[in-house]
């Protein structure tokens, strides 16, 4: 969560001749890529809160998780559960959330005492209120290994979507052939990339290079980023 030289554009998309590969490669039974220490988490958000805010002025803050599917976002709630209690929400009226800033910044306003919003469905750019800092965090994750994860949760999935459906019924190779076609929702095509540039309703745009280096900018621009893959070292 520290140091972001890292990011690049690159980071961000997945071909599908590079997924279908990886698809025939990985079993689907082999272990996550890497353990959450929430613990430090949240002690480096109280952290970086106390220097970065408090101890400059008495301004209050949201912070505001930007929920990425299948991006150990919903360990994550669980941590700030326990540890905010009721000044923690996960919001999960997905209609007024993508509705966006103006949404948003009245919710916040009507609920002064929350300290964390949790969501699947943020859009950014984060709305900007007077005396209050409203703080984005981001969990990002190899695409890959991303692949990998949304398969598995929709094989074990108890729903008639149809992501649901054809995981049960296609490998992983297949699967992963299925669902980067244009007309099927984008849950793999470049969705990091769709979220952090604030693009996550252009399901059926290419995204470029452009995209990219927007959602690297955001990134570099957010107080809180995390690598699942390598937290230890973000």
């Amino acid at each position: 969560m520290g140091d972001k030289s890292g990011l690049a554009p690159g980071n961000f998309f997945i071909s599908p001749a590079g997924a279908v590969s990886y698809g025939k490669m990985v079993s689907t039974e082999s272990p996550g890529s890497g353990t959450l220490k929430f613990s430090f988490l949240l002690n480096l958000i109280e952290e970086r809160i106390d220097k970065k805010i408090m101890s400059d002025n008495p301004r209050k803050f949201c912070l505001i998780h930007c929920h990425l599917f299948k991006n150990g976002g919903t360990t994550l709630d669980w941590a700030f559960k326990r540890h905010f209690g009721k000044a923690f929400l996960d919001h999960r009226d997905d209609e007024k959330m993508r509705k966006g800033a103006d949404y948003l910044a009245s919710f916040i306003q009507e609920n002064p005492y929350l300290k964390v919003i949790s969501s699947h469905h943020v859009r950014l750019p984060l709305p900007e209120l007077p005396d209050l800092d409203i703080l984005p965090l981001f969990m990002i994750r190899h695409p890959l290994d991303r692949v990998e994860s949304v398969y598995k949760f929709e094989r074990k999935q108890r729903a008639d979507t149809p992501g649901a459906r054809m995981a049960k019924e296609l490998d992983l190779a297949d699967y992963i052939l299925w669902r980067m076609k244009p007309d099927i929702g984008g849950t793999l095509r470049d969705f990091q990339c769709r979220f952090c540039s604030g693009q996550i309703t252009r399901n059926n745009v290419k995204m470029t290079d452009k995209d990219g280096g927007l959602a690297v900018t955001a990134l570099q621009n957010t107080p809180f980023t995390g690598v699942v893959d390598r937290f230890d070292e973000s």
